[in-house]
């Protein structure tokens, strides 16, 4: 072998050591990546469960400004609030 093909070797062998190196042990390696995509993932899903409630929540906000109904049954949902001259009445289920 001629000093050029030694040298042709050696610089084969560095770039090729360098890509395997690259490719499994650096911060850019496949196996970093794929645990980043899986993560990223994750946090896309994430995001979209709160878009969604967020979009509830300002359509709460905007019947709650538009009009009394929505307040109104808020009230007799959560507080237990009657108008006057209704009459409450609660039914309690018998347990076994």
């Amino acid at each position: 072998m001629t000093r050029a093909e030694k040298l042709m070797t050696f610089v084969l062998a560095v770039i090729a050591l360098s890509l395997l190196y690259t490719l499994t042990l650096s911060e850019f390696s496949a196996p970093k990546l794929w645990k980043e995509r899986q993560i990223a993932s994750q946090k896309q899903l994430e995001l979209e469960k709160f878009k969604s409630s967020n979009q509830r929540l300002v359509a709460d906000i905007n019947d709650l400004k538009r009009g009394t109904e929505a307040i109104e049954e808020r009230a007799r949902e959560e507080l237990g609030l009657v108008k006057q001259g209704e009459i409450f009445y609660q039914v309690i289920p018998v347990s076994n």
